[in-house]
């Protein structure tokens, strides 16, 4: 597989793996989504010098991506070295985080976009209409789960309905496997072609 796919790929699986661990009232991630962002970056990076021509999508996702990587960077910091007991709250809600939090998944959003965009359009200039179809349908799933996910955040800001939200939750992560495995293919596709 052409080793920037395989970099987009590790990247995004491991976006959605978040581990954190609690010491002495500080969070700390094991793997922060920078690091991820900076494996992104790195596959689609090298995409963008490798593919020639329409290489637009996969530029657009490098640069959204290095901009991730210092949001990113600076959120692990304050969730590494902010207190839980004094997080930074406006009134009685965590309004910081929760914008946070959206701008960081709907860049997420964006970077799939590009890169699926950019996939869709290799496809596209070697006739692969199979591929190309498979490409659609898991960036429509991803796109609906992910709004869907989106429009429901707001109502569980208090807890309530975590049922609801756990299992949007677990549809949401299989939508993002889904795209990285998606990613994966086609680095083999590309790869038994030589493209």
């Amino acid at each position: 597989m052409n080793e920037n796919y395989k970099k987009i790929f590790w990247g995004l699986l491991l976006l959605i793996i978040n581990v954190n661990l609690t010491f002495n009232e500080f969070n700390f991630s094991i793997i922060p989504s920078f690091i991820s962002f900076i494996i992104i970056y790195s596959g689609l990076k090298g995409l963008s010098e490798e593919v020639a021509g329409d290489s637009k999508y996969f530029y657009r996702g490098a640069i959204l991506s290095k901009v991730m990587i210092a949001v990113t960077l600076v959120r692990w910091l304050l969730d590494a070295f902010t207190s839980i007991d004094s997080s930074y709250i406006i009134g009685n809600s965590n309004i910081e985080v929760i914008v946070i939090s959206f701008i960081i998944e709907a860049a997420r959003l964006v970077i799939v976009y590009c890169v699926l965009k950019g996939i869709y359009l290799e496809y596209e200039k070697i006739y692969l209409i199979g591929f190309m179809k498979k490409v659609e349908n898991v960036w429509n799933f991803y796109f609906i789960v992910s709004l869907i996910t989106y429009a429901i955040q707001p109502f569980t800001i208090n807890g309530s309905a975590l049922v609801i939200m756990s299992i949007m939750a677990i549809i949401y992560s299989i939508s993002y496997f889904i795209v990285a495995f998606e990613v994966k293919e086609a680095g083999k596709q590309f790869e038994k072609i030589n493209l």
